[in-house]
């Protein structure tokens, strides 16, 4: 596509002005998006970079250039990709914080009302977004842009757009970050280590440590129950040759008010995949201040669909001793689970001892950090 000359002029200027995004301008292609319905500012996937023409006509070219810089960014630091689950809104805006801030900074110009704040300087995108999560700031709609996604967002990509897979963007995006590592002198190229940091790390997904652990406490030995499922409509009782996984699995629900129900839907229908992979016995403990609900089942139990619209008993202030204390009551001297997951926002009091079982807790993003004891894992 050949880039009319209103956009090719300021590209142009930004390759001579800042050597460092001269690769990112080169190989980063702008696409004509005005005739489109969804695009009346400027846009991008993480690849391509949309413009529509009345919007750009009505910027300065100073302003231009800095909208072009902030289209680039979003490309380079992988903002689209690292969304993951939180919300679309206001990652957005907290990416948008971190990018302004560098552009200003390093002599840039915006347009009028852009996201900017000083105290967010150093800061990655993630914790941005966890500092809005906290002063409840997605209201904010100053985007003088539009961020689009491959799915789980309002702003989707274009059908007839095709992306580059994430394996290719990611290799791109080391290219062009050592460019702008290199361009970028002094308190500018600390004032985004971490940012250029976090968009060249390659995320662990949450799902995929809670299957690692699980795997962690596998069992190889032979056992006679339960028995070899396979052979047992033929009348023949064999051991089982090698236990997957676990044999009961405990999972503890903080189910004070301000825990995500969404969220939690996710994590425990991925549990439960877990759970029937392994064929263990499963119980839940429902608890905030004191345990309000234990919902027990049996491996063989089918719990297909059980989870997608879970609803919690309780929603009071939360306490993380009355699990253990119920399992160390109920379970240990019949059936000792082999480990507990624990769902919480961190926010609560813990007096009793560390259990005697491995514990994992699953913390939203916006929870809490440090707990005394066990493994910590957090989802989105």
């Amino acid at each position: 596509m050949i880039v009319p000359e209103f956009i090719s002029r300021p590209r142009l200027q930004l390759m001579l002005s800042h050597p460092y995004l001269a690769n990112a301008v080169a190989r980063l292609p702008f696409v004509d998006a005005s005739q489109s319905v969804w695009c009346n500012t400027f846009a991008t996937d993480g690849y391509h970079i949309y413009f529509d023409r009345t919007y750009a006509d009505s910027l300065s070219e100073k302003e231009l250039s800095g909208v072009l810089a902030h289209e680039l960014f979003h490309c380079i630091l992988g903002h689209m990709d690292r969304r993951e689950h939180r919300i679309e809104k206001t990652w957005n805006i907290a990416t948008d914080y971190v990018i302004n801030l560098l552009l200003i900074e390093s002599g840039f110009v915006l347009p009028k009302g852009a996201l900017f704040d000083r105290k967010y300087r150093g800061m990655p995108a993630e914790a941005v977004y966890r500092q809005l999560l906290k002063l409840e700031s997605e209201s904010d709609d100053r985007n003088f842009d539009v961020h689009l996604y491959e799915s789980g967002a309002v702003n989707r990509i274009p059908v007839d757009v095709t992306l580059p897979s994430k394996i290719a963007r990611r290799r791109l995006r080391r290219q062009l970050i050592s460019e702008v590592r290199n361009g970028l002198q002094g308190r500018l190229a600390g004032l985004v280590t971490e940012e250029l940091t976090k968009a060249l790390s390659k995320e662990v997904h949450w799902s995929l440590l809670l299957a690692n652990f699980t795997s962690g406490i596998r069992k190889s030995d032979f056992q006679l129950f339960p028995p070899n499922r396979k052979h047992l409509w033929r009348g023949f009782c064999l051991p089982s040759l090698g236990v997957p996984g676990p044999n009961h699995l405990v999972i503890a629900i903080d189910t004070s008010g301000s825990m995500d129900i969404d969220l939690l839907s996710r994590v425990l229908g991925e549990l439960d995949q877990l759970r029937m992979m392994t064929e263990c016995k499963l119980t839940i403990i429902e608890c905030d201040a004191e345990v309000q609900k234990v919902s027990e089942f049996e491996s063989w139990e089918l719990t297909t669909n059980l989870f997608e619209h879970w609803h919690m008993s309780g929603r009071g202030g939360t306490s993380f001793d009355p699990p253990f204390r119920w399992i160390e009551e109920n379970l240990f001297g019949i059936s000792k689970p082999d480990a507990v997951f624990y769902f919480t926002d961190g926010f609560g009091s813990a007096h009793g001892p560390a259990p005697s079982i491995p514990v994992v807790w699953l913390v939203p993003e916006h929870g809490a950090k440090e707990f005394p004891f066990g493994s910590i894992i957090t989802v989105m």
